[in-house]
């Protein structure tokens, strides 16, 4: 008599077992995907959190510093406007109209330029402040030339000309200077709302 031939026994717990470790396997994959997907959101989530409050807290530094750009605009367009008739008509000596000029500069507040490379996350109000110390840094290199020019002799001080010149930038910044308040304020208003609870 034979021994019975077991191979095929074998075989087939070999093939389950195959089969049962594939299937392992493939779940194993996907609890580690699923894994991997809820840690990679909670990290999107947390970066999103932070970035939020670095937002808030920077609105509430630079919005003074806006309000501040939005006088020294003013200053610079009343001075401009009301100032540089009066020195031609009264005959100023040129150190007094280059000094009058000088004033009519419009200084951008250091916290909002040392953050420049963080407007960005203040969304749509980045560009608009990017775009507003752009323009009042052309602003102020007008002043300043204009300044030189006639310190030198190179022109005269012709009022209603230099006015004209420094007038289209000073409508863009006053422009830009209400839009970026208008834009930062909610940011400014979520970070005094949630400090005050």
């Amino acid at each position: 008599m034979t021994p019975p031939d077991y191979s095929g026994v074998w075989k087939l717990l070999y093939d389950w077992q195959t089969i049962i470790a594939g299937v392992l396997a493939i779940v194993a994959a996907g609890i580690g995907a699923a894994a991997a997907y809820y840690v990679g959101n909670a990290q999107m989530k947390a970066a999103k959190q932070r970035d939020r409050l670095q937002a808030r807290c920077l609105s509430v530094a630079i919005f003074p510093e806006l309000l501040q750009l939005g006088v020294l605009h003013e200053r610079a367009t009343n001075i401009i406007a009301d100032q540089f008739p009066k020195a031609k008509c009264e005959g100023w000596a040129t150190a007094s109209t280059v000094h009058l000029i000088l004033e009519a500069q419009i200084k951008i507040p250091p916290l909002l330029y040392r953050t420049i490379d963080l407007l960005y996350l203040v969304e749509e109000a980045g560009p608009t402040l990017l775009q507003l110390i752009s323009v009042t840094l052309q602003y102020n290199d007008m002043i300043k030339t204009i300044a030189q020019h006639i310190q030198t002799g190179a022109i005269s001080f012709d009022p209603p000309v230099h006015a004209n010149d420094l007038s289209g930038q000073l409508c863009v910044i006053g422009r830009n200077i209400s839009d970026a308040e208008r834009l930062i304020r909610p940011f400014h208003d979520e970070a005094t709302a949630s400090g005050n609870t």
